[in-house]
């Protein structure tokens, strides 16, 4: 459907998604471990092989049999240093936040040095954009203040109850401070170019708002001067 533009980003999960299940929820650790296998599943099958495999993730004499003329890539998602430079050695990409340009480019640095130099790299651009800067402070509260938690315990919460008791004390100060926000499609523009400059290959924007045809239209409006930028490399 998408021939060269569709990518698979897998990442080690979260319990909100997965304790439906109803098995346990397992470290970081050996969430990555099964990662890997998933990825090691995945290749194999996409290049057509009976695949039988037993260890965190198992699989029994499965097959595709249609199969895609060019394999889309594995993308790993890594939110920290550490998680980019485990990537480097079998993930065919890096998707990471897009946050301080200098931890962008140690992320990319540490991903390329572990064996991923030459491989390309995203970024996902979060931020809170509205007409006015109460508006985007308040969406980014609504919306987002619980992205504030912490990485260590949002991927342990595993029900919406526990997502607002551990935000309930968030204030709107905080996300002022630690949640971009913007009024002007300009400044969003410029500071996802930086992270272009920094060699990103490509940048998904995020508003975290609920405004999302307003976002678009002033995107669309401000399309031909960012393309000018930016090329293909950008995308909502």
């Amino acid at each position: 459907m998408f021939p060269d533009r569709f990518s698979v980003e897998l990442g080690s999960g979260e319990a909100l998604n997965e304790m439906i299940t109803g098995t346990n929820w397992p470290s970081k650790g050996v969430r990555n471990e099964r990662l890997k296998e998933s990825a090691e599943i995945i290749r194999r099958l996409l290049e057509g092989q009976l695949v039988t495999f037993h260890g965190h993730v198992h699989i029994q004499n499965a097959r595709l049999f249609t199969l895609p003329e060019h394999p889309p890539p594995l993308f790993c998602c890594a939110l920290t240093e550490k998680t980019a430079a485990w990537a480097g050695g079998w993930a065919d990409g890096l998707l990471t936040t897009a946050g301080n340009i200098n931890e962008v480019i140690n992320k990319k640095e540490r991903f390329e040095n572990a064996g991923g130099k030459g491989k390309p790299v995203y970024a996902q651009f979060a931020f809170s954009y509205a007409n006015s800067r109460d508006e985007a402070i308040e969406g980014a509260y609504d919306q987002w203040r619980s992205n504030l938690i912490g990485k260590d315990k949002l991927d342990d919460l595993a029900t919406p109850e526990e997502f607002d008791q551990a935000s309930d004390k968030i204030s709107r100060e905080e996300v002022e401070e630690k949640i971009d926000i913007f009024t002007n499609m300009e400044d969003i523009i410029e500071q996802a170019y930086e992270y272009l400059r920094a060699g990103v290959r490509k940048i998904i924007l995020h508003n975290v708002n609920t405004n999302q045809e307003q976002f678009i239209e002033d995107f669309r409006r401000h399309y031909i001067k960012f393309y000018k930028k930016t090329s293909d490399r950008v995308h909502t």
